[in-house]
């Protein structure tokens, strides 16, 4: 599985934004196409505090589009927990 380092900065950065209740990673980049596996977490006092793969999704595109543009799709994997 290979890695973009900028695509690594970017998950990283949203990644302080998800925690400590949600989490994301990177697993891979190919062929333009990056893999983040998103944990998706739960609040104890706030449902809507946990933000929805959508919104994820929407966000990572858009700081990939900035911050690493040899990501021009996004394949969000999502893990309840």
């Amino acid at each position: 599985m290979a890695k973009d380092v900028l695509a690594e900065l970017v998950v990283r950065e949203v990644r302080g934004m998800l925690q400590p209740y949600s989490d994301a990673e990177l697993l891979d980049v190919t062929d333009g196409v990056a893999t983040v596996r998103y944990r998706k977490g739960r609040h104890p006092d706030c449902a809507d505090c946990i933000m929805t793969p959508d919104d994820l999704s929407e966000m990572l595109l858009s700081l990939f589009a900035r911050k690493a543009p040899k990501v021009k799709e996004l394949k969000l994997e999502v893990v309840e927990v």
